[in-house]
């Protein structure tokens, strides 16, 4: 005879059963919305597409919950990216150049934001209009997303900037701080 699970493991199998399930409506109803979805699509509870028309996924992408994706300036998620909770990536900003009109009377600049494979976008990062995160890139927990990054990048911070290049395919080992254009580190003396 086997013993008895205690019943807060049963909530636990039950409550994470029942969120999967919501995720798999949920990604089949956006399905039906955007221009384009790849396969093995998770997209978690709270999630907003704005102009879902214009978005596309690719295969194996994980949008995690309470993300507000715009995507009426075109936006592009590549195969096998991950999107931390809470991050807005924005293709839409206002017009604000003149003082003699109302910024709402100024109109919008839209503006494609591209997210090429294998990216890693950590909780509450933003990314602004017309932004490419290269693959294999990852932004920082809270970074803003001003420029592009290139690919294997590592960003954070508030614009965010480059703090690491990760090794690409074939390279021995990963750059150095001061390679990636950072202030390399002190290091004690012995």
């Amino acid at each position: 005879m086997t013993p008895a699970r205690p019943p807060a493991e049963y909530l636990r199998f039950a409550y994470t059963t029942l969120q999967r399930l919501l995720d798999a409506c949920r990604t089949a109803f956006f399905r039906a919305l955007v221009a384009r979805m790849g396969r093995q699509v998770r997209i978690s509870r709270g999630t907003i597409l704005s102009c879902p028309r214009r978005l596309v996924i690719g295969d194996n992408v994980f949008v995690n919950m309470g993300c507000m994706l715009h995507a009426e300036g075109g936006l592009s998620i590549g195969d096998d990216t991950e999107i931390g909770p809470y991050t807005v990536i924005w293709t839409t900003n206002h017009v604000f150049d003149r003082t003699d009109r109302l910024i709402r009377a100024q109109g919008e600049r839209h503006a494609p934001v591209v997210i090429e494979p294998d990216v890693w976008i950590g909780a509450s990062a933003i990314i602004l209009p017309g932004v490419t995160l290269g693959q294999g890139a990852v932004v920082g927990a809270g970074a803003v997303v001003t420029k592009d990054v290139p690919p294997y990048g590592v960003v954070a911070g508030n614009p965010a900037a480059l703090i690491k290049t990760r090794a690409a395919p074939g390279e021995d080992d990963e750059l150095t701080r001061a390679e990636a254009g950072a202030r390399p580190r002190r290091t004690r003396s012995t």
